[in-house]
């Protein structure tokens, strides 16, 4: 209960960043339209800063909720792989312990042909024999439903692996571009700053 409302708090914040840098680049876009600041350089520098910073927030506010949904759902699909794991397992030891419990039966089977057989056939060792036809023919038709079940399994099993390796892809992917977008930024702010601290020297 704990991990969702971390990632609800997480996200809003997010979002609330995100309207708030939205609210900062209308705020200064079109300072320069409503006021003449041609007589101020030095404020327009200023406007221009800001205007950059509220450009870098929105940046960082949206990669950062894009990348959060992303790993809530990286972290979703490997759960479920882990899940479907652990299931693919249990079906393979009730698989292979049906199949150890039939094959014993057929053993078994045979051995009371043998001795009906030698008896001269006796009723009991005929209804024996029924008997066991029957619980043959219901330990095949249970290992038959176990193989289906754990095809079905490896197949969900395949698919979780796949949706998880393209969703790695895609986060190694938007990282790169974050990171490309962070680099750009920087070089836009040192040349914002670079006249500012000169004028102001």
């Amino acid at each position: 209960m704990a991990t969702p409302s971390l990632w609800f708090s997480l996200s809003s914040l997010c979002c609330w960043s995100l309207v708030n840098a939205v609210r900062e680049i209308r705020k200064y876009d079109d300072v320069t339209e409503k006021v003449n600041l041609q007589n101020n350089p030095g404020a327009m520098e200023h406007f221009h800063m800001k205007l950059f910073r509220a450009q870098r927030n929105l940046y960082i506010a949206g990669f950062s909720l894009l990348l959060s949904f992303l790993v809530r759902r990286l972290v979703t699909l490997i759960s479920q792989q882990a899940t479907l794991l652990a299931s693919n397992e249990a079906f393979k030891k009730q698989a292979e312990s049906a199949s150890e419990a039939a094959k014993k039966y057929m053993e078994e089977n045979d051995q009371l042909k043998k001795g009906a057989a030698g008896d001269g056939g006796k009723l009991d060792a005929g209804d024996a024999e029924v008997k066991l036809e029957g619980e043959n023919r219901s330990l095949k038709t249970d290992l038959k439903k176990l193989k289906d079940e754990l095809a079905s399994t490896k197949q969900k099993l395949e698919k979780a692996e796949n949706e998880t390796l393209a969703m790695r892809k895609q986060s190694e992917g938007l990282t790169k571009e974050y990171d490309r977008l962070l680099e750009e930024h920087a070089k836009l702010q040192a040349a914002v700053d670079g006249p500012t601290d000169k004028k102001e020297e």
